[in-house]
């Protein structure tokens, strides 16, 4: 029988808060073009996002937020 490993890999989500003020910073250094406009401000397309954190340091306002997040491998 095969022993089956499970192993947790810790990953950064970021994600644009509310007061984003489509400044528009964010999108224009996104080396994978994550970003992308809308309802009203920009949101991070997770498909694309390798969780650089650029968009993280480059918003002049703070409204990219960072959390941890476990992903679980088999």
């Amino acid at each position: 029988m095969a022993n089956e490993m499970n192993v947790q890999e810790e990953k950064t989500v970021y994600y644009i808060l509310d007061n984003c003020t489509r400044c528009g910073r964010c999108a224009q250094k996104c080396p994978l073009h994550a970003l992308v406009p809308r309802q009203g401000h920009y949101r991070i397309d997770l498909r694309f996002c390798d969780g650089c954190g650029i968009c993280y340091d480059i918003c002049p306002i703070g409204a990219v937020a960072r959390e941890s997040a476990c992903k679980q491998e088999t």
